[in-house]
């Protein structure tokens, strides 16, 4: 699967990506929060946290093999990759730390997961990925995770954290919207591959 991020608007490109085989997925939403302007929430008592090791690796496995299930954030990708290879990939991004990747467990079960990695060139992290199981969703719990990663950034010396969210993941952005993350830039997600 190969991927290319291009300035939305620019037709000649567009032509240029479908004659190579690309098509456009998406548009995404690239977001950013100074955490100087998040409140700390309180940790919720129904919530137990994992971080990452290899012997947490399978709730990690599940976590986003649930998360993916009626996911709105690129969903035409969720069955193009093995779950393994999506977390080889994402440990890939930016510099992979263990302490930044967090799995809530609720009842024994993973119900959502976050996934942070450092910027290498200032005192910022990326938000890799954060899905939710769909039993769980509407609980809060995409707070909840927020409110971990923020926690886990400001204890490493972080002041900002990026992501990019699927422009029709409306869900998703009304969340980090609430949260503080404001917009600052738009890409069009262009992809090539088996499958696509």
């Amino acid at each position: 699967l190969m991927e290319i991020l291009a300035i939305p608007g620019n037709d000649q490109q567009a032509r240029i990506f479908s004659r190579s085989g690309y098509h456009r997925l998406t548009a995404l939403v690239y977001m950013r929060v100074r955490l100087s302007a998040v409140t700390p929430q309180p940790e919720r008592s129904d919530l137990s946290w994992k971080s990452y090791s290899p012997e947490h690796r399978p709730w990690f496995e599940k976590a986003i093999a649930d998360s993916y299930e009626q996911s709105l954030d690129c969903p035409e990708l969720s069955d193009m990759r093995p779950v393994q290879d999506a977390i080889d990939g994402h440990r890939a991004t930016g510099d992979f730390d263990p302490q930044l990747w967090w799995v809530a467990v609720r009842d024994g079960d993973p119900v959502g997961l976050i996934l942070l990695s450092k910027i290498r060139s200032r005192p910022a992290l990326e938000l890799v990925y954060m899905g939710v199981s769909p039993s769980a969703r509407g609980s809060g719990i995409g707070n909840a995770l927020l409110a971990r990663g923020f926690r886990s950034a400001r204890q490493i010396g972080a002041n900002t954290v990026a992501l990019a969210v699927d422009q029709r993941n409306k869900h998703a952005l009304h969340l980090y919207m609430r949260s503080g993350f404001i917009e600052v830039g738009l890409r069009d997600a262009w992809i090539a591959g088996p499958g696509t």
